[in-house]
């Protein structure tokens, strides 16, 4: 139905230019049929004017006259093809005769009567020659105009079939879009009701983590407390009536509960690293390691340690939970270096894969690269408490802070030839919607 509304003005117009064709060739004929009848009408006087001065000269016996009038009526008449008079008697005056100019002359006959001696007819014989070419002219004329509308007509409709294609090619894209933009906006709704399904549960989920935070912080760190207190009571009142293993007993009970509770502060500053909300500004990574070695100085003055902390070393992120990154890397470094008497940390940066990469270095005990994959999960351990104490949260910890600010953290080790921490953190210009 589209399509018959588009070609419907063509085909009118086709029918409009046909009736027009029409219109012109009975206007032509009729116009040539009107001059031909006013030829015919002149004619008819013509032969009457001519058929009375014939008429004087048969009165007269003039033929002499006749004859002369004959000749000089066809010569000054340049539509006469032919004429003559001839008598009832048969005599045949001087005919006048030129060559014909069309293959259809118009005859004309009249009979004269001139009394007793009988009637003469005369003949002429006329070329509407004129006429046919005027009307040959017009024809011709007619036929180049409408040669060049039909030609018109044609280029125009070539056109309009061209246009056609190429609208219904562009109407199809453009419902193939609209058809894609719906299943799109459609996608994009049920994103949209999913986002908000996931973020009311993370909701609760994290009203939940806080309220199992609280718990921890209050609930269990109570019984902690008594247990780590009764024990030392019990050391300190009862001592003289206790043996060494007892002792040795409560000594472990206490050590236990402390190990305990430092379990779950590691656990509470996971859970603080993973609900907090990121605050970014750049931060000066050099000043914050340095504070944190300083710390580390003092609670073990009398370690010498070699540190080669790089000046002006920035980064975009979180101030509170970078310097819980660096308090990790670093700890875990002079942790781990405590055995060597030429114990070396270094913190500065490189380029890897067109970034600013941070490391940590230490030549401490190292690790077997084998078990790397394990490193940086919660409660995972690649040497025992008595060789190094902790409790498997600081690296997970570490983790989470890289995978918050859209960084990347690695590392490379050797066993006894230490370890190298490389984290990346984002720019200062990308956008962080955690």
């Amino acid at each position: 139905m589209q399509r018959l509304a588009h070609i419907l003005p063509w085909l009118l117009l086709a029918l409009f230019l046909a009736l027009l064709l029409l219109l012109s060739v009975l206007f032509v004929q009729h116009q040539w049929q009107q001059e031909i009848q006013v030829k015919q009408r002149s004619s008819e006087r013509e032969l009457q004017l001519l058929a009375s001065l014939i008429h004087n000269g048969l009165q007269t016996s003039n033929y002499q006259h006749i004859d002369s009038l004959i000749d000089d009526w066809g010569s000054n008449s340049s539509d006469i093809r032919q004429m003559g008079v001839t008598t009832a008697s048969g005599y045949q005056f001087n005919t006048f005769e030129r060559p014909a100019s069309t293959d259809n002359p118009v005859t004309f006959t009249t009979t004269i009567n001139y009394g007793y001696r009988g009637a003469a007819q005369l003949k002429l014989v006329k070329d509407f020659v004129g006429v046919q070419v005027r009307h040959r002219e017009l024809s011709w004329n007619i036929g180049i105009i409408y040669t060049v509308v039909s030609s018109l007509l044609i280029a125009l409709t070539l056109s309009l079939t061209k246009y056609q294609k190429k609208s219904a090619a562009l109407s199809r894209e453009v419902e193939r879009r609209r058809l894609a933009e719906t299943a799109l906006q459609s996608q994009n709704d049920q994103l949209e009701k999913t986002v908000t399904n996931r973020t009311a549960q993370l909701t609760s989920i994290n009203s939940e983590l806080e309220a199992f935070s609280y718990s921890v912080s209050h609930d269990l760190r109570a019984p902690l407390r008594a247990i780590d207190g009764f024990s030392l009571a019990l050391l300190e009142d009862c001592s003289g009536s206790l043996n060494q293993g007892c002792r040795d007993y409560l000594n472990r009970v206490r050590n236990n509960a402390q190990k305990m509770g430092h379990l779950i502060d590691d656990l509470l500053k996971l859970s603080r690293v993973t609900r907090s909300e990121l605050q970014l500004k750049k931060t000066n990574l050099s000043l914050l390691a340095e504070k944190l070695i300083e710390e580390l100085r003092q609670n073990e003055p009398e370690r010498t340690v070699n540190i080669a902390i790089a000046p002006n070393l920035w980064g975009y992120g979180d101030p509170t939970l970078l310097q819980v990154l660096l308090d990790n890397l670093l700890g875990n470094a002079w942790k781990f270096t405590r055995h060597r008497t030429d114990a070396t940390i270094e913190f500065n940066t490189l380029i890897s894969d067109n970034n600013i990469c941070f490391f940590i270095r230490d030549n401490g005990v190292g690790f077997d690269m084998t078990y790397s994959s394990k490193l940086f999960n919660a409660f995972q351990r690649l040497h025992s408490v008595e060789q190094f104490e902790g409790t498997g949260i600081g690296l997970a910890t570490v983790q989470r802070v890289i995978t918050k600010h859209g960084g990347k953290i690695w590392v490379d080790a050797k066993v006894n030839h230490g370890a190298t921490f490389y984290f990346t953190l984002p720019d200062s210009d990308t956008e962080q919607t955690m």
